[in-house]
């Protein structure tokens, strides 16, 4: 599944969760938290339609959550983006070059071994 050129699409809801699983691990910083939450802190992408994210519940426990059904949401993603035509955002690539240029310019001695990546296709 690709779309060409490629676009980050911020998309958000809320995930829900058993109110059981949130309250298996105590919150150990009463002082900071009112509530338990849920903490993403990696992810792996399967297959097209699986993902397992890596998250951390509550400060305290670290689980690995499988999520199905990803490439039906992808692809309602895809359309609805093409569908917006919305032209907010940066073009492909101006973050990766900005940082890649202002960390040449504050770290001389720094090589960059990704530059190949966007000057060549695949």
């Amino acid at each position: 599944m690709a779309v060409k050129p490629f676009r980050i699409v911020y998309v958000s809801a809320p995930i829900k969760f058993h109110e059981d699983f949130l309250k298996s691990s105590p919150i150990i910083r009463p002082f900071a938290q009112i509530r338990p939450f849920v903490y993403p802190v990696g992810i792996i992408l399967r297959n097209d339609d699986v993902i397992d994210i890596g998250v951390h519940l509550n400060d305290n426990h670290a689980f690995v959550l499988r999520m199905r059904g990803i490439r039906d949401l992808m692809n309602k993603v895809i359309l609805l983006d093409k569908k917006s035509q919305t032209l907010r955002g940066p073009p492909p690539y101006y973050v990766n070059t900005y940082v890649r240029q202002w960390t040449k310019k504050l770290v001389p001695e720094f090589t960059y071994l990704g530059d190949y990546a966007y000057t060549t296709s695949v």
